[in-house]
């Protein structure tokens, strides 16, 4: 399926109310993303903020979501239009803007992700008109089909969230829970009952208002927290991180195989 096929497949999806799994890739090798994207995963995110990526890695791991069915997503390292615009003209479906924690961030997030008049991304579709032999088809296409979220990650962003979600243009959202039980003073602690109760407030007013929402987790996450926030409303379920799956396995290998040498 092609970039925009697979944008327009996960937007119906989640239109009808359906749970999409998904999977985060924060290692370089695009055989890793190759792996995952033609797992059955309905996206694969690319994560460019806590990750050493280059234009160059990017552009490869690009490659290797061809022929599979998932969404490509990045989350980019800033609310920035350049980092942004360089992602979608590389043919990324979709872009995670984080820390937005106002209107007028989750705004210019937006229009960062349309090209005018609905939003500022200035035009050079490279990889993502395939070289221009698509080229009609993508602009026709990319402001209603390319997926544009934010990420909410801070209790300033909890207590707007509202207005935020009213927001024309967001598609889909991710919590950061981390990132939020640090701006409520407790760092590292995304399982504090305050921050819980935040992250369950986002939801809720996600799904009052239509907002595809999802959860990042640990790849070692039991899977009763995993359909717990699923239960919650989160459609955009997360299944884990690549570095999680390989050190998961290699950790439970080694201690299989020293237990069976004792």
């Amino acid at each position: 399926m092609s970039l925009l096929e697979n944008g327009i497949a996960l937007r119906q999806k989640l239109a009808a109310g359906e749970r999409a799994p998904g999977a985060w890739v924060t290692l370089t090798d695009p055989a890793v993303t190759e792996v995952m994207a033609g797992s059955g995963l309905d996206w694969v995110l690319v994560d460019t903020e806590h990750a050493p990526f280059s234009p160059e890695s990017l552009a490869s791991i690009l490659m290797a979501f061809e022929g599979t069915s998932a969404v490509s997503l990045v989350r980019v390292g800033w609310n920035d239009q350049v980092l942004i615009k360089t992602c979608l003209d590389m043919g990324f479906g979709g872009v995670l803007v984080p820390q937005v924690a106002s209107v007028e961030e989750a705004q210019r997030a937006v229009a960062a992700c349309r090209y005018p008049p609905q939003g500022i991304r200035g035009f050079g579709p490279r990889r993502a008109s395939y070289y221009g032999r698509s080229m009609d088809d993508y602009v026709r296409l990319a402001n209603s089909v390319i997926l544009a979220g934010i990420q909410i990650e801070h209790i300033n962003a909890v207590n707007d969230i509202e207005n935020i979600f009213d927001v024309e243009g967001v598609d889909f959202a991710f919590l950061g829970p981390m990132d939020l039980s640090a701006s409520m003073g407790l760092l590292e602690t995304p399982d504090h009952p305050d921050v819980i109760q935040a992250m369950e407030r986002v939801i809720e007013v996600a799904v009052a208002k239509d907002i595809p929402i999802g959860v990042p987790l640990p790849s070692d996450a039991p899977l009763e927290t995993v359909l717990h926030w699923a239960e919650k409303g989160s459609q955009l379920v997360s299944v884990g991180l690549d570095l999680g799956f390989m050190t998961g396995a290699l950790m439970q290998a080694l201690g299989d195989v020293r237990r069976g040498l004792t």
